[in-house]
């Protein structure tokens, strides 16, 4: 494995999302330069280590998925969407989350959305509160219960936040050569929710005063 192309699978927590896009890339290298450590030095680390090492990587992994799942943010939703189907997630989970409306189709749609952030000046950032698996370590899939919020920006300020918690199953095999992937995630159909009950809400309460005036 070279360098370079750790580079290009492996980047930053969740939060570098919210910066500049050439403090992103650097970022993104330091944290490949530390896994390519970390493997170097896993044919002499003591079972414990070694499991200690897979929790670490695999975590950082689940955290970077998140964050591009959620990346609304007009200068890096191409690159994460890209990142999310050229190499974190398997094909069945690709299909899955595009028929749920959860992944753009390549192409018109990525682009609709960068407009439509550019035009209103919207972004967001993505908070990661908590990573932790939930299943054994030492299994081929290991589930990761990532926790988090949503900020949402307009002109550049903090408009909501939004709670998220997702269940996401990482894969990693000897066979992988130490790039997992996402084989399922469990939690998406619950994000967005409570906008939708509070706008649901809003126009119920409007059409309400429209009654009462009629």
């Amino acid at each position: 494995m070279t360098q370079t192309r750790l580079r290009d699978k492996l980047a930053a927590p969740l939060s570098v999302l919210s910066l500049p896009k050439q403090a992103h890339q650097m970022l993104r290298l330091h944290f490949s330069c530390l896994i390519l450590t970390s493997l170097l030095i896993t044919s002499c680390a003591s079972p414990q280590q070694k499991a200690h090492q897979r929790e670490t990587l695999l975590g950082n992994f689940a955290t970077k998925v998140v964050a591009h799942l959620f990346d609304r943010n007009p200068q890096t939703y191409k690159e994460s969407v890209a990142m999310l189907m050229r190499e974190e997630l398997d094909d069945q989970t690709i299909t899955k989350l595009q028929n749920s409306g959860k992944l753009p189709e390549p192409g018109l749609e990525e682009e609709k959305t960068v407009e439509d952030a550019q035009d209103q000046k919207t972004s967001n950032r993505i908070e990661t509160t908590s990573v932790k698996p939930i299943g054994s370590i030492t299994e081929a899939v290991v589930p990761f219960q990532v926790t988090g919020t949503i900020v949402s920006l307009k002109d550049g300020q903090k408009k909501s936040e939004e709670p998220f918690s997702l269940e996401v199953d990482c894969k990693l095999t000897d066979a992988m050569e130490g790039y997992p992937k996402v084989v399922a995630i469990r939690g998406l159909e619950r994000t967005g929710a409570a906008a939708a009950t509070k706008a649901l809400d809003a126009r119920s309460a409007r059409a309400k005063k429209r009654t009462r005036k009629s």
